[in-house]
């Protein structure tokens, strides 16, 4: 069942994201890379929980210990059935969409990130007093809030008979983030009907024998892609994961009827999701005869090190980890778009919303992960024949969104299937004495033998009908693992040749061989895929550094209109007031016919005047013919200088002319102040 979870901010609200920016904010908000913020998924999962623990005590049992189980899952033995994305704002795929219009198509400085998030927050200050109500040195904070009157929205997907479970537990959430029994997060949560997007179906026309078909993917929330040689996200979508979702979406649309034909003999291959470029094309891990140069953009290909002559010695290092698009003598290197994310769990004191100490069990726990960032965009490819794709298809073409890594049912995990088609046609085979052979995924040789590659080299004599006469090699080793999160259990462990291994091999004379082609243990989840390329025409040493293309579609502004409005009014009054200081400092030297008592006056007869009008008003009943005329000339000119400039904003012009003369006045009252 899918339904929406709606957050209201009825109180100013701050999510915090557990970082700050320098002296200037010591708590932030959660926000996206164009200045929109969100709510996270995790708080929220655990609102819901904490909603869902209340009525099971404070209401006779409402919710079962057994519901709550099955809605939440119990830690580290199994998943629930509730599946969480983060709170946005309303319409804001709509809105990316045309801030990311205006962020790199045009020219103008209002559209910045800062500004933005700028609109819909406020930074508040608090500080600590003493015992005699002064204010602790040290002791001033600045937290950035969430504005009132904000609403968000969460996808939630979880079984029908859980429904009324999970609208109870919605009504009963009211505060939500920091400080919340100090004013900030009063909230109101509801779960409403979702609106379903049209979704353009594709289809896809499978050749006779062998075909390939690419999947698109983008990532709609961070992703934590976790390895089993390090607590770092890995920057790719292991092709087990791939196929352990079609594998689930089969056993769903089939139940077992073929299906450890078609997932464990067939021949069905599940390529990594590498990372790539918005234009989706294809990538692999940047090989290991690929190095940079220290302190400088600049990158060399050792394969061909051996043919230079009287070379400098420069410091390199390996390009390892990197992904690359790879083309003859050039390169375009894909950035990781790393991020680091915050968690804690709470203390079993549920009363404590913070963690008393890590290191000891019940007194709640902190956590913090390296994740790759929404929007990072992922290649995969599934190989095979067509009598096995003709069962694959009908998936394909029913999925919207996958779910991969950890945390999958919370915050982490949604990835997007934007787009697929076959591209059997695109793949060619090589022909040439001199060929290169790139790992695209970690290799598990069929045998261990004192050299690893030795399966590999058989594999590629067996293809090319041929022994090489001469071969070189770029290594990496390590160890493919994992863990059966279903069975609770750890998948066995073997020792593999790592992705971006390259290997060169030199024959008596031409040979044949299939583009892309898989070898060794575990082919089916996307181990061993190899892509072979003519040496002979990859001969540079230094390689051309291609500048990825930032492609954004030109979109029209229809859901962002309020906020471009606000952003251009802001950057219309930041001119004005710079031209009102502007005049009011060419005033101070000029003319001291106003005194500071005068300006007090207006400043404050300013703040009570509904228009300027009304201040003109004042200033006539004034008695006193030269404190009269000192204020009558400073508004007047004012007055002429607005007219003449026009009002390019939403505001009326008696608000432009009060605003004017207000920074005017300020700026004379600093001024004066100075100058004693």
């Amino acid at each position: 069942m899918l339904k929406q979870l709606k957050i209201t901010l009825l109180s100013d609200t701050c999510i915090g994201s557990g970082q700050g920016l320098g002296s200037i904010i010591d708590t932030d908000v959660c926000y996206d890379k164009n200045g929109l913020p969100y709510i996270p998924a995790k708080r929220l999962k655990g609102l819901l929980k904490d909603g869902a623990r209340e009525l099971n005590e404070e209401f006779d049992g409402y919710v079962s210990q057994e519901q709550i189980d099955g809605i939440f899952g119990i830690s580290g033995v199994r998943e629930g059935s509730l599946v969480i994305d983060d709170a946005y704002l309303e319409y804001y795929d709509e809105i990316t969409l045309e801030l990311e219009d205006l962020l790199h198509n045009h020219d103008n400085h209002n559209f910045t990130v800062d500004n933005i998030l700028n609109y819909y927050t406020t930074i508040r200050f608090q500080t600590a007093l003493d015992d005699e109500g002064v204010a602790k040195d040290g002791s001033l904070r600045k937290t950035r809030v969430l504005n009132r009157g904000l609403s968000f929205y969460a996808n939630l997907s979880f079984d029908e008979k859980d429904f009324p479970a999970l609208e109870a537990c919605a009504k009963i959430i009211r505060h939500i983030g920091m400080n919340r029994n100090r004013g900030l997060g009063f909230v109101k949560c509801e779960l409403i009907d979702v609106t379903n997007k049209e979704v353009k179906k594709q289809t896809i026309k499978l050749h006779e024998g062998y075909n390939v078909i690419k999947l698109c993917l983008k990532a709609q929330s961070q992703l934590m892609l976790s390895d089993i040689s390090s607590d770092d996200s890995i920057s790719y979508i292991k092709g087990s994961a791939i196929y352990g979702y079609f594998a689930n979406q089969y056993i769903k649309k089939n139940g077992l009827n073929d299906f450890y034909q078609l997932f464990f003999r067939s021949s069905l291959r599940f390529s990594d999701g590498t990372k790539t470029n918005h234009s989706y094309q294809y990538t692999i891990p940047s090989p290991y005869c690929y190095y940079k140069v220290k302190d400088k953009s600049e990158y060399l290909n050792v394969l061909n090190e051996s043919k230079q002559q009287n070379l400098p010695i420069k410091q390199k290092s390996m390009l390892r980890g990197k992904t690359i698009v790879a083309t003859y003598n050039e390169i375009e290197l894909i950035p990781e778009d790393k991020q680091m994310s915050y968690h804690h769990q709470r203390p079993i004191d549920r009363s404590i919303g913070h963690v008393v100490e890590s290191n000891k069990d019940g007194y709640g726990e902190f956590f913090q992960y390296a994740t790759l960032q929404k929007g990072s965009t992922f290649v995969s490819y599934i190989h095979g024949q067509k009598d096995d794709l003709e069962k694959i298809i009908p998936l394909i073409e029913q999925t919207t969104f996958l779910r991969v890594g950890k945390s999958k049912n919370a915050q982490y995990g949604k990835v997007a299937l934007v787009c697929y088609e076959n591209v059997t046609e695109k793949i060619h085979e090589i022909e040439g004495r001199t060929l290169g052979f790139v790992l695209r995924s970690d290799y598990i040789p069929s045998h261990i033998e004192q050299n690893l590659e030795a399966p590999l080299l058989d594999k590629i004599k067996q293809m090319t009908g041929k022994t090489p006469v001469k071969f070189s090699k770029y290594s990496q080793y390590g160890i493919a693992g994992g863990y059966n999160a279903k069975w609770n259990l750890p998948k066995q462990q073997d020792v593999t040749i790592k992705g971006g291994t390259t290997i060169i091999c030199e024959f008596d004379e031409a040979v044949k061989i299939q583009g892309i082609f898989f070898a060794g243990q575990r082919q089916m989840e996307g181990y061993g895929e190899v892509l072979v390329f003519d040496a002979s025409k990859n001969d540079a040493y230094t390689l051309t550094l291609k500048k990825p293309k930032t492609m954004v579609e030109t979109t029209e502004q229809r859901y962002s209109k309020k906020l471009i409005k606000k952003l251009n009014d802001i950057a219309e009054l930041t001119t004005l007031e710079q031209d009102a200081i502007a005049s009011a400092q060419a005033y101070l030297i000029k003319n001291n016919s106003i005194t500071s008592t005068q300006v007090g006056r207006s400043l404050l007869k300013i703040k009570n005047s509904k228009n300027f009008n009304e201040f003109k008003t004042w200033v006539s009943q004034i008695k006193q013919k030269s404190k009269r005329s000192a204020i009558e000339s400073i508004y007047l000119q004012i007055e002429e200088k607005i007219n003449n400039l026009g009002n390019h904003t939403s505001y009326s012009d008696d608000e432009i002319k009060l605003y004017y003369l207000k920074k005017f006045l300020i700026t004379v009252k600093v001024g004066r102040r100075e100058a004693l």
